[in-house]
């Protein structure tokens, strides 16, 4: 018994000692401390290296700069590109468009031109013809009157012409001359009908009345009227 007890007993050589305790906590407070750091060795080449950032984003900067004032120059010079040519085709169109009223206009004139000769010699082959009537003697008369007929057929086609190919001012001054020689003619039908009946052998313009001097002279006023207005339009003669 007396054996156990003293094996339960706790060395003294098996627990530290108080001092010994005391003189390890020391140490590892001593141990625990933080030690002062030096002064980093590398921080004068981080401030360099700062630096040396910096001037690569003012250069960075300033190339971006100069790239996008180019693209704003290259577009600004091509938006006004763009613009002059489109100016210049705008003219380019409308001096097309002007050219080919002139050439229309040009033609207009050409078949207006042609519409007003066509029609004033028809007018004065009618009325020569009727000149001619009466110079002829009632008994050879009858190819002479013939021939005027055909005259006054040809005159009507011609009008025709004039009123749809105007203006209004010639077409108005068309019609009138060509009534005018057609009742030219009418009296001298009238005036080869009175030679026939007096058969008297001699020519038609012995029985010239007023009624056919009257209507030579009205035709001859109506075929200056006509000239007149076609030379204003055509913007010269006939």
């Amino acid at each position: 018994m007396a054996s156990r007890e003293t094996s339960l007993r706790p060395n003294s050589t098996d627990f530290p000692t108080r001092r010994k305790l005391r003189g390890h906590d020391h140490s590892l407070q001593s141990s625990s401390r933080p030690t002062s750091l030096p002064p980093p060795a590398c921080l004068g080449s981080a401030v360099g290296h700062t630096d040396s950032v910096s001037a690569t984003t003012v250069a960075i900067v300033s190339a971006s700069g100069a790239v996008l004032g180019a693209i704003a120059g290259g577009l600004i010079t091509g938006l006004v590109t763009v613009r002059n040519t489109r100016i210049q085709t705008a003219a380019q169109r409308e001096g097309e468009k002007e050219a080919r009223r002139d050439q229309q206009s040009g033609q207009h004139r050409e078949i207006r031109r042609t519409a007003y000769g066509e029609f004033l010699n028809a007018a004065i082959d009618l009325q020569e013809k009727c000149r001619e009537v009466l110079r002829t003697p009632i008994d050879t008369a009858s190819d002479t009157l013939q021939a005027a007929h055909a005259c006054a057929f040809v005159l009507r086609r011609r009008v025709n012409v004039i009123v749809l190919e105007g203006p209004p001012k010639v077409a108005r001054a068309a019609t009138q001359y060509s009534t005018a020689a057609f009742n030219y003619y009418d009296a001298i039908l009238a005036v080869a009908q009175q030679a026939a009946q007096a058969n008297s052998g001699g020519a038609i313009r012995e029985f010239t009345d007023d009624n056919c001097r009257q209507a030579s002279t009205v035709v001859a006023e109506k075929n200056a009227e006509f000239v007149g207005a076609a030379r204003e339009v055509l913007g010269g003669d006939v």
